[in-house]
């Protein structure tokens, strides 16, 4: 590899990081502004999160939400939930990369890394619904709704292991994977 190359992929790998690093901080401070918003419908952060904190401290476990939530809010209170949701949007940030490999093969790693962070923020857009702001209501990542931001990791995952020839199953071409889509 040449000295000019690999400054490049060195530069990439530093904006990717940073990239990675300010979506993480803005995620956990999304999800944090969820927990201590009021609700009522006048917020903008209105969410289902503190209600999904409440069936957990009751016990009722019914998904990976209140599974993990109950123990991330016991061990660091708000901030430990916000945390835990960022680390599942970082989560389906890196799978979806990852998937990307065979869509993208000339590509490196932190442009992979760029691209799936492009395509989750592409989706996180405000849009007006009902009265009041919603974020994310149209996209593929819906940053309100915590069952979905967990479950994202787990449905790339499955999607890849169930069609690995097309990497990511919206970015495959008719002739390229018909047998899989």
């Amino acid at each position: 590899m040449t000295k000019n190359k690999q400054q490049k992929n060195a530069l990439l790998t530093i904006l990717c990081v940073l990239a990675l690093a300010v979506f993480g901080a803005a995620m956990v401070w999304l999800h944090y502004q969820q927990l201590c918003s009021p609700g009522g419908g006048d917020d903008p952060y209105t969410s289902d999160l503190g209600q999904h904190l409440y069936f957990a401290q009751q016990g009722m476990i019914y998904s990976t939400v209140s599974l993990l939530i109950g123990p991330a809010y016991d061990i660091a209170g708000r901030i430990g939930i916000a945390v835990l949701l960022a680390v599942f949007h970082l989560a389906a940030v890196a799978v979806f990369a990852w998937g990307l490999r065979a869509a993208l093969p000339e590509s490196t790693r932190p442009v992979r890394l760029l691209v799936s962070l492009a395509v989750n923020l592409a989706t996180a857009v405000w849009m007006p619904r009902g009265g009041y702001w919603y974020q994310g209501t149209v996209g593929g990542t819906i940053y309100h709704n915590t069952t979905y931001i967990m479950l994202a990791p787990f449905a790339l995952l499955t999607m890849l292991a169930f069609c690995p020839r097309c990497a990511v199953g919206w970015i495959c071409t008719a002739t390229r994977c018909t047998p899989c889509c």
